[in-house]
């Protein structure tokens, strides 16, 4: 699979895209994030664009004359170098993948605050429940206090290995919403 990346006027996204389907044999990917909020006292999970203007381009075959789509209404520029017929590489291929497996969804992201009750669902300490004394942002990474034999006791662990239980006697479940 081949993949390329447009950067396009924002406004202009949806109709490129829909152009380029018609044009060519391939699927186009304007990325979306789902962030969470608060309406009415409810909490909501809604999509928004994440990096307006940016349309990934997948196909089977390489691309190779870009001239027609670097002359639509809307276009800026293909990403990407000559040198690869501006296929993208590395790091940007890589995002392109992860886009393109996710279909071009990004989830929410859990948010862990200090003194939080969560749940170890990976690893020796399976299944026990702690209380998080201090989150590492930087490196994704908390602090859980537990308590074995009447003594606390500290482990730093990666956010990926937690959930947040809705109760102490719940089994972990890494896709709750919790």
């Amino acid at each position: 699979m081949h993949h390329y990346c447009l950067f396009c006027l924002t406004q202009r996204t949806e109709a490129i895209s829909r152009l380029i389907e018609c044009r060519q044999e391939c699927r186009v990917i304007s990325p979306k994030i789902v962030q969470r909020h608060w309406e009415q006292g409810k909490k909501v999970e809604k999509e928004y664009r994440y990096l307006p203007g940016y349309l990934f381009i997948y196909t089977e075959d390489p691309i190779d004359n870009f001239s027609s789509l670097r002359q639509m209404d809307g276009v800026v520029r293909q990403l990407g170098d000559l040198e690869n017929g501006f296929e993208l590489s590395g790091s940007d291929r890589t995002f392109s993948e992860l886009l393109l497996q996710s279909n071009g969804l990004i989830g929410a992201q859990k948010v862990y605050q200090v003194g939080e009750r969560i749940r170890l669902c990976e690893g020796l300490l399976t299944g026990l429940s702690g209380t998080i004394t201090k989150v590492d942002r930087q490196y994704k990474r908390m602090q859980i206090t537990f308590v074995f034999d009447g003594v606390e006791r500290k482990v730093w662990t990666g956010y990926d290995v937690v959930a947040k239980p809705e109760n102490d006697n719940k089994d972990c479940d890494l896709t709750s919403d919790n």
